[in-house]
């Protein structure tokens, strides 16, 4: 009795490369618009500690962000780097 021989393995597809990411892919932040809400760093006193806040406006450099604290309107309005907010999870 002979062995039965292994199965040869079948061709392989080529596999389809991937799309390339996209800059809001990877940049979290270029996904923030007017009306977003983020974590900023209150930075007017020492241990301000971070506190949610609302994007008004974007500056016309496409990095500042014109923001205002969340309940706390009357404050009025901080400019802040994109880049230097935190970005909240999606709710969902």
């Amino acid at each position: 009795m002979t062995d039965p021989k292994p199965a040869t393995p079948a061709a392989a597809t080529p596999a389809k490369p991937s799309p390339a990411p996209t800059a809001s892919d990877t940049d979290p932040w270029s996904k923030l618009a007017i009306g977003s809400i983020c974590l900023c760093k209150d930075t007017s006193q020492k241990g301000g500690g971070w506190w949610e806040a609302r994007c008004t406006d974007i500056g016309k450099d496409g990095n500042t962000l014109i923001m205002e604290w969340r309940g706390f309107a009357n404050l009025g309005p901080f400019h802040v780097k994109r880049t230097a907010v935190a970005i909240l999870p999606p709710k969902g």
